[in-house]
């Protein structure tokens, strides 16, 4: 397996801006009080992207998953990742996809299917949609420790808080930005 002599990895979609400092959440999660393989932030309801039927037609698995997770940003215990045979698991998963065809998106499914609800909750700061945020009451961006603009929103589509995003990009993307808005 990867990383044989690290205990603890975060995972953080490209997608994302990280606004703290990430060493003092990784060192608060996944403690050796509990078996959580992962801690994410929790999304009320089933996985996203799954479909109602498989592609022969017949309803896919009740997965008995009522609540999951974001896997956009992640930690996770590599020990008790690979005890728990993980890699394996999402990989099998994986290949039933391609028989049945339960999900229509990437990784996302495979992994929130397989880890179900056995996941430490992060607070809700570690990974803030940027497609919901100006609806939310519960969060302001000054709160947030990573933005994700998750699913197809991306920062340049619409220009949606140029003030988080616009000093990370180079000379380049300046060109093609000014033809973005030009052509809007």
């Amino acid at each position: 397996e990867f990383l044989p002599h690290v205990k603890k990895a975060m995972w953080i979609d490209s997608d994302t801006i990280v606004k703290c400092d990430v060493v003092e959440m990784a060192r608060s999660v996944l403690k050796d009080d509990n078996d959580y393989p992962i801690a994410a932030i929790p999304v009320e309801g089933k996985p996203k992207g799954l479909y109602t039927k498989d592609m022969y037609r017949n309803p896919i698995p009740d997965w008995g998953i009522e609540t999951s997770f974001n896997a956009g940003v992640y930690f996770v215990d590599l020990d008790r990742w690979r005890a728990q045979g993980l890699t394996e698991k999402v990989r099998e998963l994986a290949l039933k996809n391609r028989e049945f065809r339960y999900w229509k998106m990437g990784s996302q499914p495979p992994l929130a299917l397989t880890i179900g609800e056995n996941f430490e909750p992060l607070p809700l700061s570690w990974n803030v949609k940027m497609k919901t945020i100006d609806e939310r009451e519960d969060m302001t961006l000054k709160d947030a420790c990573v933005l994700h603009w998750s699913g197809p929103s991306k920062p340049w589509d619409g220009f949606q808080h140029p003030e988080e995003w616009l000093p990370y990009i180079d000379e380049s993307d300046k060109e093609y930005l000014d033809t973005a808005r030009k052509e809007e």
